[in-house]
């Protein structure tokens, strides 16, 4: 399966779609437009929701972030997407990632970016991170640094 994002995100059945290794593309591209960004070193919040995994996918996508140069401010429980805009925005970060789903049914799970103000990214913020998507070379090493707090 190619990752394709729709509104303000990726979301896919877990285990059949929804994989690490899908999950590393979607995070790889995410944070190659993240590192464009001009509050890129104040760094990007991960936050997750009470669905199966969310903690662990979570988890990873902080560590690709982090192998990426990028200072990651990792949820230490589940947090609302609320939460994780109110965060982003409150601490000027570059965006945000929320493990979610949303209103989908429970064998979905999420990729939720949020913009620096906090609210949902523009469709053409998503539409410049998919475009990056076919550039990522799915053997790219995931090696967090101590950027991951």
């Amino acid at each position: 399966m190619q990752v394709k994002f729709g509104t303000d995100g990726w979301r896919a059945i877990i285990a059949k779609d929804y994989t690490y290794d899908n999950l590393k593309l979607a995070a790889l591209a995410s944070a190659r437009y993240f590192l464009q960004h001009p509050n890129s070193a104040r760094g990007v919040c991960v936050g997750y929701d009470t669905r199966f995994m969310s903690k662990e996918f979570a988890q990873y996508t902080a560590e690709v972030f982090s192998s990426q140069g990028l200072k990651v401010f990792l949820s230490n429980s589940f947090a609302s997407t609320p939460a994780v805009s109110l965060y982003t925005k409150a601490k000027q970060l570059a965006g945000g990632i929320v493990i979610t789903a949303s209103h989908n049914p429970a064998i979905y799970n999420g990729f939720k970016v949020k913009a620096s103000y906090g609210g949902p990214a523009h469709p053409e913020v998503i539409a410049e991170i998919e475009t990056i998507l076919p550039q990522i070379d799915p053997q790219t090493p995931v090696v967090p640094d101590s950027k991951l707090i």
